[in-house]
């Protein structure tokens, strides 16, 4: 799961910095603001909210300056980093034309997990919130979840410092384990990807099978875990789950990939044309169209089909 670190913030590094903190925030919590009295004397008030013109335009935007503060209660916390590493060079100020760090770099919150809980998460494949960390015996790091209801944004000039970079890596996932990341986090926030078309595809089995009756969909979704239904419309909609499967390989894998042969290339660090990769979306392209021919068949003969 897990690969080297080498030091280098990427997608799926687990980062400690003495400022990351899960955090929240009690009904009589206020944003606060630095301000200097008379006489010189520095002091933090309660920020004014920005006042809104007759057209609903906030007329003074609330700021993130340094100055501005928020009182909160919090614990340091291990963070999972969900920036794609593209964007991430982009941000750390490692590209010529935006040489200094800039914008904010997304996380998601990890919490501690004891073996039985992360057995359970193991098995709640459809529970796209949570993503298991796996124990490491080798480096001594210990299981954890991460929780996508906990995301956050961090500003990257507080992670690249002028000197040094001001967070510790503690994991780094390798590329399958980013892959699955990735599928993991395009379900919960976007519903798309594998996983989230797994739910759908069984759903569609289930309606399938029921052919309009309420009861027998009911019971079909009563178990734990839930039955796809009859065993043809499952062959047929496990056909269309392959296919979106594939399709995912192709826009993800495959085509990282060839975005990382183009970026080596301008680097003068390989050759342009990626042939290998051309080979392998080809025969991806081939696997699609088989299973969609597969899928295609099926559900003409499934219940309730306009075919």
């Amino acid at each position: 799961m897990y690969t080297p670190t080498s030091g280098r913030l990427a997608f799926g590094s687990v980062i400690t910095a003495r400022w990351l903190f899960d955090i929240y925030v009690r009904q009589d919590s206020a944003a606060l603001s630095k301000t200097t009295f008379a006489g010189g004397h520095d002091a933090l008030v309660i920020r004014r909210e920005a006042p809104h013109a007759d057209d609903f335009m906030v007329a003074t935007a609330a700021t993130m300056d340094e100055t501005d503060l928020a009182l909160a209660h919090g614990g340091q916390r291990l963070a999972l980093v969900l920036t794609d590493d593209c964007e991430l060079a982009s941000l750390a100020g490692e590209r010529a034309d935006r040489p200094t760090p800039r914008g904010r770099i997304l996380m998601a919150g990890i919490r501690s997990a004891r073996d039985e809980e992360l057995k359970v998460a193991r098995t709640r494949t459809a529970n796209l919130r949570n993503f298991v960390l796996e124990p490491d015996e080798a480096t001594g790091f210990e299981g954890c979840i991460a929780d996508f209801t906990r995301l956050y944004s961090v500003h990257a000039q507080a992670l690249f410092g002028a000197n040094a970079a001001a967070y510790t890596i503690h994991a780094q996932l390798d590329r399958d384990a980013q892959l699955d990341l990735a599928n993991r986090f395009g379900g919960f926030a976007l519903r798309h990807g594998p996983l989230a078309a797994s739910i759908g595809a069984r759903k569609l089995s289930q309606l399938l099978t029921a052919n309009g009756d309420p009861e027998v969909l009911k019971a079909l979704r009563a178990p734990d875990p839930q039955p796809w239904g009859d065993a043809d419309v499952e062959a047929s909609c496990r056909a269309l789950l392959s296919v979106i499967e594939e399709a995912w390989f192709i826009d993800g894998a495959l085509l990282d990939d060839v975005d990382t042969v183009a970026e080596r290339a301008l680097l003068g660090q390989s050759g342009q044309v990626p042939v290998a990769e051309v080979e392998a979306i080809v025969a991806a392209l081939t696997k699609l169209r088989d299973g969609a021919d597969a899928a295609i068949a099926g559900l003409q003969r499934a219940p309730g089909s306009a075919s």
